[in-house]
C-alpha cells in the first residue's frame, strides 16, 4: 500500500459508536459517520478496506474511483 497524503481533502468524523460498548461486543471496533469533502482534482490517496468496510454517500459532484473491483465504469455520480 503507497502511504501518501490526501490532496484537496477535508475529513471529519461526524458521529461514532464504539462497538465494545454495544450488545456486539467486538473490541477494538468503532462504527464511525465520516464526512469528506473532495474539491475539485483532489486525491484520497489508494487505501485498504479489507478488515474495516466503508459505505460512501456522494451528496453533489461525481467521484472517480480507480482501485473498485466492481465492475463496470469507475465514476459515481451524486443521487
Amino acid at each position: 500500500m503507497v502511504n501518501e497524503a490526501a490532496k484537496g481533502v477535508t475529513d471529519r468524523v461526524i458521529a461514532s459508536t464504539d462497538l465494545a460498548r454495544e450488545p456486539l461486543m467486538v473490541d477494538g471496533r468503532a462504527f464511525r459517520a465520516r464526512r469528506l469533502d473532495i474539491a475539485p482534482g483532489g486525491v484520497v490517496p489508494w487505501h485498504s478496506h479489507a478488515d474495516r468496510p466503508a459505505m460512501i454517500l456522494i451528496a453533489s459532484g461525481e467521484i472517480s474511483e480507480y482501485a473498485s473491483k466492481q465492475p463496470g465504469s469507475p465514476t459515481a455520480i451524486a443521487g
